[in-house]
């Protein structure tokens, strides 16, 4: 299995980036930062702007959720997103999603589970009660059924429940064999 890109989205509210179904779009030089990414697939012009460069290649982008803020107000998922190496290597056979459950008082209920862009369930990776800290989960691009799940894009869903309402975070993955 070929993982192509992964991106992780955090809570701060001007993100400083948009996510389409097929690409991020990064709004300035400065969110850049926040990204891994191979060399040279970036253009950053004398104005300021930033554009890609084309290649005849795919290239991962990871977002280093860690360089984006929780707002500190209530308990949920600070971020989801991949781990950094993942974004340096083309060939991956599993996907491993990490994420920050913050400021809980006790154990809450939280799950991972794996849907397709229709939202039909694929996999569910964890369901069970979680607590403050990280964590982490691996899909292996198997269903539920332990095949392995055709090319395409798929959203690997977080949820934690709050005692001031569910947190919720998606993560893309594109599947390529």
């Amino acid at each position: 299995m070929v993982v192509l890109l992964i991106v992780g989205l955090s809570l701060a509210q001007d993100k400083g980036y948009t996510l389409l179904w097929d690409r991020v779009m990064v709004h300035g030089k400065d969110q850049w930062k926040a990204w891994s990414y191979p060399r040279d697939v970036v253009v950053f012009g004398e104005d300021g702007s930033v554009g890609p460069r084309y290649l005849r290649k795919p290239v991962n982008a990871c977002l280093n959720a860690g360089n984006f803020s929780h707002d500190g107000q209530r308990g949920g998922i600070r971020a989801a997103g991949c781990r950094e190496e993942q974004a340096k290597n083309l060939v991956q056979d599993r996907v491993t999603f990490y994420y920050d459950i913050l400021q809980l008082t006790r154990r809450v209920p939280c799950s991972v589970e794996v849907y397709e862009l229709s939202g039909a369930p694929v996999r569910e990776l964890f369901k069970g009660m979680r607590s403050s800290g990280r964590y982490r989960d691996t899909w292996d691009g198997r269903d539920g059924e332990g095949k392995l799940v055709p090319p395409g894009v798929y959203l690997v869903r977080v949820r934690v429940r709050t005692d001031s309402g569910t947190e919720v975070r998606v993560v893309p993955v594109s599947v390529v064999y």
